[in-house]
C-alpha cells in the first residue's frame, strides 16, 4: 500500500485498488500477496481476501479481474510471511 499502513481490510483493499492501473488486468493473486504484506496478521484466508478484492474491484468498475487464485494457491501458501 502506498504511503501508509492500512487500518482495516477494506481500507487496504481500497488503497490497493486506488493505486492499480485500470488499463491492466487486475490479478487477484497479486492483490492478495500485496494485502498479506500490508496487513501482516490478517486472519482471513487467501480465498476470502480474493473475494473481497474482486467485489471491491467490480464495484469500482475495473474492466478485467483475473480470477487466478486456484492456479496460484500453492505458490502463495509456499511463500514465507
Amino acid at each position: 500500500m502506498p504511503g501508509r499502513a492500512a487500518e482495516t481490510i477494506p481500507d487496504a483493499i481500497e488503497s490497493l485498488l486506488a493505486a492499480a492501473r485500470r488499463e491492466e488486468p487486475l490479478s487477484l493473486t497479486s492483490c492478495v500477496r500485496a494485502l498479506r504484506n500490508a496487513l501482516g496478521g490478517c486472519e482471513l484466508t487467501d480465498a476470502e481476501l480474493a473475494e473481497l478484492v474482486a467485489t471491491h474491484a467490480v464495484a469500482r468498475g475495473f474492466p478485467v479481474v483475473i480470477f487466478n487464485m486456484a492456479a496460484d494457491a500453492a505458490a502463495l501458501e509456499a511463500e514465507p510471511s
